[in-house]
């Protein structure tokens, strides 16, 4: 090379090539060098290349600046290499360096020739880069990613974590799928990877290890085929043992709330937020005797008691917006066959993981049992209380007979004791006919006793009267004929609003309670003023009723109402009353389960009201 090469290159020539001396002066370039670099003719003659050319050395790996400066080592006769790697000022240019030693006219001189290489570095850069961001991404990997060739030949691996690795990468590296798995396994793998190259695409399966050292584990395998190239695969291997146990979990959860559902004692259903039937169980249709399919067409306010339903849809809007977690409610439900059945509803909701409402489910448990039971008892516990009531008022009134007994009894017959004693010792004939006299009154009086408790005890040891439909109006139409003189000399009037027709009681003493109630009316009664008599009879829940209205004297309720149904009990002189008529009627009512209450107000009038029961008491 002489100074004419190195000054006049040819113009398509793009190495710059500059001469340095053995001092470090430029001493020649071209014209490459010198629109390259900025190198003036007049300037750089002769002055240090250090301060015409301004170069970094880079390391070709990495690209990073290194110590050594193979110039300086050339001009002190040391350099070990002639080609190097350099970038430019700020280090965006890059030229590949070549230090040659030359001699021109027994003058030993450097030949620098700088060739652009500014285009390679960059695509270098680029491949460091990715190939460290492909580092970076294979390392977050949690798979198991392999390179196998058609006939199952395995050419790489790459994975983040080598103890996912069933082999040492030294053992299966190089080695066929039928060398590391069983048979039947590795055949699915090969019968994969041949699907996945002639249709090109992506095939997958999953399988459990056959392995001892990963007993148990669940893996997913995915063959994908490389584009442009038919002879080979890659092979993404993930560990699915966590999401394959998850989903055994789920699937038994799902078996057990299924068995639950379908076999559940209590009627079950799924419900959507528009209140239909998503599922049913058979618990529920055979409460209300529809078909799923026909629950699944209704909306529940089809078969929901309209007087149940406005809290129904209240309590359930509460759920909905989330007010409420659930509620139950007692509500009745109409059967298929027309009729109510009366049940418990349980009602909750379910969300999904945001909170937001999916469905309802509902539980649905036949109250009809036991609200019979309930009623059966409740139908008991009134009898019961009604025997107790019938008990004592038995127990009353014997304790009353007793002291009947007692009382009127004892007067006439100690009358009799003593005017028999008398009797003996009378002297005279008239002394004698004066006290037979006496003994003949009292034991008339004793008779006449005797004869009203044998009747009270006749209607106590009455049961065996036989309980007949009695109608009102003939009977009072017989009573208003008994009694036609007094109604006559009176000029009463009776008005009769006979609402109720009839009652079940025996007729005989209907005939007699209604005799003597009439017969009070039309004795008690105010001087100069005619009697008015009301009979109303009415229907009240399981009883009938009675009303006899007077104007007549009335009675002082204060004074006297603990004794107005006593035995022998007169309020009233003047009036030819005995008092046994209304001791009689109450034990006659009493007997077979009815009651008597009286109103009244003195110098106004008196109200007896009798109530029966509706149907027949035997």
């Amino acid at each position: 090379m002489t100074l004419t090469d190195i000054t006049h290159s040819p113009p398509w020539q793009r190495e710059a090539l500059i001469l340095i001396d053995k001092q470090g002066n430029v001493s020649a370039f071209n014209s490459v060098a010198s629109s390259s670099f900025g190198l003036p003719i007049t300037e750089a003659i002769g002055k240090p290349y250090q301060q015409m050319l301004s170069l970094d050395f880079v390391d070709r790996e990495t690209l990073r600046r290194t110590g050594e400066n193979p110039i300086e080592q050339a001009l002190l006769g040391k350099f070990s290499k002639d080609e190097f790697l350099a970038a430019y000022k700020n280090g965006d240019l890059h030229f590949s360096l070549s230090v040659t030693p030359v001699n021109l006219e027994d003058d030993p001189q450097i030949v620098l020739t700088l060739y652009p290489v500014s285009w390679l570095i960059a695509k270098q850069q680029y491949m460091l880069a990715a190939k460290e961001h492909l580092h970076l991404l294979v390392s977050s990997l949690d798979d198991i990613v392999l390179e196998i060739t058609s006939e199952g030949l395995l050419l790489n691996h790459w994975t983040s974590n080598p103890d996912q690795l069933f082999y040492d990468p030294a053992y299966f590296t190089g080695k066929n799928i039928s060398e590391l798995f069983p048979a039947a396994l590795s055949d699915e793998f090969l019968s994969l990877v041949r699907t996945a190259l002639s249709q090109r695409h992506t095939v997958e399966m999953k399988y459990a290890s056959p392995l001892s050292s990963h007993e148990n584990r669940w893996y997913n395998l995915q063959i994908k085929p490389i584009k442009g190239l038919h002879d080979r695969v890659i092979a993404v291997i993930s560990d699915i043992t966590i999401n394959v146990h998850a989903q055994e979990q789920i699937s038994i959860l799902e078996q057990k709330f299924n068995k639950a559902f379908e076999h559940s004692g209590i009627g079950m259903a799924l419900v959507s937020l528009e209140g239909k039937c998503i599922d049913v169980n058979r618990t529920l249709c055979k409460i209300l005797g529809y078909s799923a399919d026909e629950l699944r067409a209704k909306s529940f306010p089809e078969y929901t008691h309209p007087d149940d339903l406005d809290m129904d849809i209240s309590l359930g809007k509460q759920l909905v917006e989330g007010t409420r977690e659930s509620y139950s409610l007692e509500k009745r439900y109409r059967h298929k066959q027309g009729h109510y059945v009366w049940c418990l509803l349980t009602l909750s909701m379910v969300t999904d993981s945001s909170q937001n409402p999916v469905f309802l489910v509902a539980q649905v448990q036949d109250l009809s049992i036991l609200k019979g039971n309930m009623e059966i008892l409740e139908r008991q516990k009134n009898q019961l209380e009604t025997a107790m009531v019938d008990l004592e008022s038995k127990v009353r009134q014997l304790e009353e007979f007793d002291q009947i007994v007692a009382h009127n009894l004892r007067g006439p017959a100690s009358n009799i004791q003593m005017l028999i004693r008398e009797m003996e010792t009378a002297t005279s004939a008239l002394e004698r006919t004066t006290y037979f006299e006496l003994l003949h009154a009292s034991s008339e009086n004793l008779i006449q006793i005797l004869q009203e408790l044998i009747e009270i005890l006749e209607v106590r040891n009455s049961r065996s009267l036989p309980v007949e439909r009695c109608y009102f109006a003939p009977i009072f139409e017989q009573i208003e004929q008994q009694f036609t003189k007094e109604i006559s000399t009176t000029g009463a009037v009776i008005i009769y609003d006979l609402d109720q027709p009839d009652v079940w009681f025996p007729k005989v003493y209907l005939e007699s309670i209604l005799h003597n109630l009439m017969s009070n009316a039309l004795k008690f009664t105010r001087p100069s003023i005619p009697p008015e008599i009301r009979v109303h009879t009415f229907s009240q829940d399981d009883m009938i009723g009675l009303t006899i209205l007077d104007n007549g004297v009335g009675i002082d309720l204060e004074r006297h109402g603990s004794q107005l149904f006593k035995f022998r009990k007169i309020f009233h002189r003047g009036y030819n009353s005995k008092g046994v008529g209304l001791f009689l009627i109450r034990q006659q009512i009493e007997s077979h389960g009815g009651t008597i209450d009286v109103e009244s107000t003195p110098g106004r009038g008196t109200a007896f009201t009798v109530r029966f029961f509706k149907q027949p008491v035997n």
